[in-house]
């Protein structure tokens, strides 16, 4: 069996290797799943500091910023089942699931 040390791999300028990713990517959940027009939701995701939209199935929304992977959001009059997007700098996230409309 053939092992190489740390010290003999740095002498042969060997770089060590990161694992391949897991990760699946950028995605925003909701909490809850479904609520009324006019209510809070809590959004988690990541990169949300310096967003600039968020959107419920195309109708925009209000909200706040409360970390880089925490927001709160307004259920928007007008808004329809669908996903909600989040407008990162990084790029725009969807959520994970549909967020329904309650009547």
């Amino acid at each position: 069996m053939l092992t190489l040390s740390y010290l003999e791999t740095v002498s042969k300028k060997k770089e060590w290797e990161s694992p391949p990713s897991l990760c699946l990517g950028p995605f925003v959940s909701l909490l809850p799943i479904s609520s009324k027009v006019g209510k809070a939701i809590d959004i988690l995701g990541q990169g949300f500091t310096g967003s600039s939209a968020v959107s419920f199935n195309g109708t925009a929304a209000s909200f706040i910023i409360k970390s880089d992977t925490y927001l709160t959001g307004i259920v928007p009059v007008g808004a329809s089942t669908g996903f909600v997007t989040v407008n990162t700098p990084g790029g725009l996230l969807t959520s994970n699931k549909q967020f329904r409309i309650k009547p």
